[in-house]
This record gives structure tokens, C-alpha cells and sequence, in this order.
């Protein structure tokens, strides 16, 4: 049984840490706020883990892309956390437009941060978990534990079902 308990929220983002993976939900537009509760998060797990962490970002439709100033704060902590974060996956929920808004935001602050190869953008929460998957260490967790990590952070924000139904 997953411990609801490690679920951390604020202000329109909730996360879980399970083993050397970070879950993050944004259901809120992006702004440096935001972003710094994850990045702190993120430089947290990095410092116990040798092997460095996986990071599977799901973004809600409507979560407002971020603007100039937060998209080069992003480069500047993506590129400071180099090699420790091994993989950063996005999963953008939404449709087709949302997809690929996001998708050529993301690939675009990776790129300039120098990590593109450490980047996946997936099209639904199934195809991200499998790419936690392909990038496990010794402490990621399961398919089905990061199901209910899923599950966990959905309903934190609000939402009635898991989104990786």
C-alpha cells in the first residue's frame, strides 16, 4: 500500500518521491514558484542518489506554458542538475495541440540546457511509465507502484479518478 502521506501539494502542483523517481502533476499554469517546489524536490533526491534520479512530469491542458524568464530558469536548474537526473519524461494530457505545445516547450529548454538525450515527451501516462522503465536503477519502482503514485498525486490535486486510467 502506497503511503498518501508522502504526497506533497502546493498551489496547483502535487508530487511523490517513490525510490530514485519523481511523480509530478501540474494542474495550474507554470511560474517560477512552481517550478522551484519541483526543482527542490528534485536537487533533494539527487544529493542521496548516486546513480541520479527519473523525473515523469504529467501537465494538465490549460497549464499555461511557461513564459521567457521561467523557461531560461528552467535551462539554468536542468543544466546545474546535469547527469544527475538521468531522464526527464513529459506527458502532456490533453489533445493534439496541447501535445505538441508542450512538446516543442520541453524539448526546447532541453536542448538549450544541453541534456535533449536525457528527454522523452510521451503522448499518455502508459507510454512515460514504460519510460521510467527504460531508464531503471536498482531503487525505481515497479509499473504498479508508480500506478499508485499516479493515482495518488491525481487525487491530491482534486480529481475524482486516477489520470492514468
Amino acid at each position: 500500500m502506497l503511503d498518501t502521506k508522502k504526497v506533497d501539494v502546493r498551489d496547483g502542483v502535487s508530487l511523490i518521491a517513490l525510490g530514485d523517481t519523481l511523480l509530478v502533476l501540474w494542474k495550474s499554469p507554470a511560474s517560477l514558484d512552481r517550478w522551484a517546489f519541483q526543482v527542490n524536490r528534485m536537487e533533494t533526491m539527487c544529493v542521496s542518489r548516486a546513480q541520479g534520479i527519473v523525473c515523469l512530469g504529467l501537465i494538465m491542458e490549460g497549464s499555461d506554458p511557461p513564459n521567457a524568464a521561467l523557461r531560461q530558469q528552467m535551462q539554468a536548474d536542468l543544466t546545474r542538475m546535469g547527469v544527475r537526473v538521468r531522464r526527464l519524461i513529459v506527458v502532456p494530457l490533453g489533445n493534439s495541440l496541447w501535445l505538441s505545445l508542450v512538446r516543442t516547450m520541453a524539448r526546447g529548454v532541453l536542448l538549450l540546457s544541453g541534456h535533449s538525450q536525457q528527454q522523452r515527451v510521451c503522448a499518455d501516462v502508459r507510454q512515460g511509465l514504460h519510460q521510467v522503465r527504460a531508464a531503471a536503477g536498482p531503487e525505481t519502482p515497479s509499473i504498479a507502484e508508480l500506478l499508485r503514485g499516479v493515482e495518488a498525486i491525481s487525487l491530491a490535486l482534486g480529481f475524482k479518478a486516477s489520470l492514468a486510467a
